[in-house]
């Protein structure tokens, strides 16, 4: 409906503070895994890029650090993304920002898609611009991590996951934010 794909940005900032619910596991104090954070935290999200732009993110450019102390080895990357079909875009994730934003934008030759985290869930926002202008906004109540967590088992159960949900589709999450942790080059994609 927004005709070809040209941009994609991801903006995802938020304040993990030692002692929060989601900090207090020991794998997450000390990682002993590149990411950190980044990788914890940042799968869910690039995952999501992913899904909705139906492309992968086959280079990235960019700066990985840990700006907090208490979020080791990084919490904090913005790079600049290549994908597939030949849009270009920007990641920007931090888990030590003082400031909050849960927004994606996809922007296509004919329109865009606009989603952000407001308090009543995902407000999700499509502009075309076909001589009519369309423009619809909606907002959903999210379930992202209950549907996770339900698709996982019945994949278990069955023994087969979701096309978009499968082990193939996880390594190609992790294989970007290992590009975007090593201030970027080709993700190694598995499909």
């Amino acid at each position: 409906m927004i005709g070809r794909l040209v941009q994609v940005h991801m903006r995802v900032w938020g304040n993990v503070q030692a002692g929060m619910r989601y900090f207090e596991t020991e794998w997450r104090k000390t990682p002993e895994y590149q990411g950190g954070w980044v990788l914890d935290g940042g799968v869910h999200h690039v995952a999501l890029v992913r899904y909705v732009s139906g492309e992968e993110i086959v280079e990235t450019r960019g700066f990985a650090r840990q700006v907090a102390e208490h979020l080791p080895p990084l919490d904090t990357v913005n790079a600049a993304v290549l994908l597939s079909g030949g849009a270009t875009g920007t990641i920007s994730m931090s888990f030590a920002s003082k400031r909050k934003a849960n927004e994606y934008l996809f922007v296509g030759e004919k329109g865009s898609l606009s989603m952000s985290m407001g308090q009543d869930g995902t407000v999700l926002k499509l502009e075309v611009e076909d001589g009519e202008g369309v423009s619809r906004e909606e907002t959903v109540k999210s379930r992202g991590v209950p549907n996770e967590i339900e698709a996982f088992l019945e994949a278990v159960k069955t023994g087969k996951a979701e096309g978009k949900a499968g082990p193939e589709e996880a390594l190609n999450d992790v294989a970007l934010i290992e590009s975007l942790c090593k201030e970027g080059g080709k993700v190694e994609n598995w499909s």
